[in-house]
């Protein structure tokens, strides 16, 4: 059977092209087998996402996006970024597979606290890069 689809395959995706123009009731079949595959695996893919901004691993620790964080401390995404690439901030533990930088509970609540602090003026930028990066090495997922 495989060698004579490899062989004919061409022939057999115009026949069913044509078979699925003209046939309703083919058609209708069709749709409703793609149906059913993409919803068997879709039941079958581990769900990452369980709202916006939010990841779950596979172990079941839930992750933060940078706008999760940036809500959380009140300045713009933009804002994290540059912090991160200047090093006033730590890098992240975390990246999906986009490149997107992901953070625990416990970083989220360090760095509003941190940012809380900075806001009344209780510490220096400095302070702030000191106590994050020391409180960021205990944090676990």
């Amino acid at each position: 059977n495989r060698r004579y689809y490899l062989d004919n395959k061409k022939a057999i995706l115009e026949e069913r092209r044509d078979r699925y123009a003209t046939d309703p009731f083919y058609r209708r079949r069709m749709k409703r087998r793609a149906q059913e595959d993409y919803k068997r695996r879709q039941a079958e893919k581990p769900k990452m996402m369980v709202r916006p901004g939010v990841l779950q691993t596979p172990d079941g620790s839930i992750l933060y996006t940078v706008g999760m964080l940036s809500k959380a401390v009140g300045l713009s995404v933009h804002t994290l970024r540059k912090y991160h690439r200047k090093g006033v901030l730590p890098a992240p533990q975390f990246f999906d597979k986009r490149g997107w930088r992901l953070y625990t509970q416990k970083q989220i609540r360090l760095l509003a606290g941190l940012f809380k602090a900075l806001k009344e003026k209780k510490i220096t930028k400095t302070e702030l890069t000191k106590h994050a990066k020391r409180g960021w090495d205990d944090v676990e997922v």
